[in-house]
């Protein structure tokens, strides 16, 4: 049964979707996708999901100046922490990198931060640092405020692109 919201006037019952259609983060591949993974933990009217967005090259940049390629480095060392961090590159024109942390840990982001850490040696490394540290905080807040709301995972509209992509059920 779905949990309901208590207000002095009004009860309001809020549908969980099926645990088959529950976008994980490791399903997550595009911002569309992203997207859903938000909403389907903070609820369809969640707008805005927390993103650092940065040019394609200085990503490039940051992420391996002169061949060294810190991503690379972490993934060798601990491949699930180095899938906390999500990266895609945003439409039109793909010179724009997004980049997210999961909301499904009371510590966003913090493994792979720990790691970013110990790899992290040149300035380039450190401004992405100072990007990454807030987003981390953001998603800790989102983490809370879902936890807080009582529903684990809204039912949402997931558009028909979307659920043939992931091989996801049809909605009952």
């Amino acid at each position: 049964m779905a949990p309901s919201v208590q207000s002095p006037r009004l009860t309001l019952s809020i549908p969980e979707t099926q645990p088959e259609r529950i976008l994980t983060w490791d399903k997550v591949e595009e911002s569309e996708s992203l997207f859903i993974y938000y909403q389907q933990r903070l609820g369809p009217a969640f707008e805005s999901a927390p993103l650092v967005k940065i040019l394609r090259t200085d990503f490039q940049s940051m992420l391996h100046p002169e061949g060294d390629n810190i991503y690379m480095q972490i993934l060798r060392e601990d491949d699930s922490s180095a899938r906390e961090l999500f990266f895609c590159y945003l439409a039109p024109r793909a010179d724009i990198v997004a980049l997210a942390f999961p909301i499904d840990s009371p510590n966003p982001g913090l493994r792979f931060l720990s790691l970013f850490k110990k790899y992290a040696h040149n300035d380039f490394h450190k401004e992405l640092m100072d990007h990454l540290l807030p987003l981390s905080r953001d998603c800790h807040s989102l983490f809370n405020k879902w936890q807080a709301s009582g529903c684990r995972y809204h039912k949402i509209r997931i558009p028909d692109h979307i659920e043939k992509k992931l091989n996801l059920p049809q909605a009952a």
